[in-house]
């Protein structure tokens, strides 16, 4: 077997090693997702139960988003860009600013305004456009 065949068999090794964890952390980014829209539809009917157990889920889902970025978990179908291996205190610190994000956001659910409700929620959608940008392959 020659050198170039070996490469191409490790790399499918590899591939197939961390395609579970890509599923994953893909299926947690779906389910962030999902829990957003939670938010936004709790906020819409004025539904602070609904806006507080959306937020806690992304606040559970933000503390284990720095351990599903292994090394080998880089390629396709993954749209995750290298510079989070590069830049991972950087990655580790937004998933920490999102955590926060949300634990703020279902603390202020409690209460009944909007404006009690509003920076938080803007902190948590700016902190996951700014991961996107910088983390993200374009949609």
């Amino acid at each position: 077997m020659g050198p170039g065949a070996f490469l191409l068999i490790s790399f499918l090794m590899a591939a197939q090693g961390s395609a579970g964890v890509i599923d994953e952390r893909q299926a947690l980014m779906r389910a962030i997702g999902d829990d957003l829209q939670a938010i936004w539809d709790g906020l819409a009917r004025g539904d602070g139960g609904a806006v507080e157990q959306g937020a806690t889920r992304i606040a559970a889902q933000a503390a284990r988003l720095s351990t599903l970025f292994p090394l080998d978990s880089f390629h396709p179908p993954s749209r995750a860009q290298p510079a989070i291996r590069e830049e991972f205190h950087a990655f580790e610190d937004l998933a920490l600013k999102l955590k926060e994000a949300a634990e703020g956001l279902a603390a202020s659910a409690r209460h009944t305004t909007l404006a009690e409700v509003q920076p938080h929620l803007t902190r948590l959608v700016r902190t996951c456009r700014q991961c996107h940008r910088s983390y993200i392959e374009p949609y």
